[in-house]
């Protein structure tokens, strides 16, 4: 049976103490939505029974939606610690989407990306120049001499290719 701790200042003591089968559940501040961290587990066969497996890293649900509610990461304490604040940052449900594909895709804001054809660009901010799409990542376009271009941010397409530079 699993116990879950409700928690408003989560710290890291919390997370690294938790047990096999506890859930911490985070209250962000809009929109209703609640996190659950737990240990990652796998169900695997040891001797022909179904066991379940625990590692050290640590994993993170939210009930937003019905699709994809389990976030696309497994972290240590420390990492998860700093996730949860970034996601907790979060002013609307836009920008906790937007901090959670950054750390989905292994980028934050300010991240040096180079695509396929050469050309480079830095991860942008979600800002009001954004166009008003939930689930994109954006990028402002680098000039031939590194300098930042004034265009609004462009959207990075899901099926972009692209390599993080810095």
């Amino acid at each position: 049976m699993s116990k879950i701790i409700e928690m408003t200042d989560l710290q890291l003591k919390n997370i690294e103490s938790l047990e096999n089968e506890e859930k911490i559940t985070v209250q962000l501040p809009f929109d209703g939505i609640k996190l659950t961290i737990e240990r990652q587990s796998e169900i695997m066969p040891v001797l022909g029974v179904p066991t379940t497996m625990y590692s050290d890293k640590f994993v993170i649900h939210d009930n937003d939606g019905r699709l994809f509610l389990k976030h696309d990461v497994a972290l240590s304490p420390e990492d998860m610690l700093e996730y949860v604040n970034t996601l907790k940052e979060a002013r609307n449900k836009r920008e906790f989407h937007y901090y959670r594909k950054l750390k989905e895709k292994g980028l934050q804001v300010g991240s040096k990306i180079e695509f396929k054809d050469g050309k480079q660009a830095l991860i942008a901010p979600l800002t009001e120049d954004c166009p008003p799409t939930t689930r994109a990542l954006f990028y402002i376009p680098l000039k031939k001499d590194g300098s930042i271009s004034k265009v609004k941010p462009r959207i990075l397409y899901g099926g972009s290719e692209y390599k993080v530079v810095e």
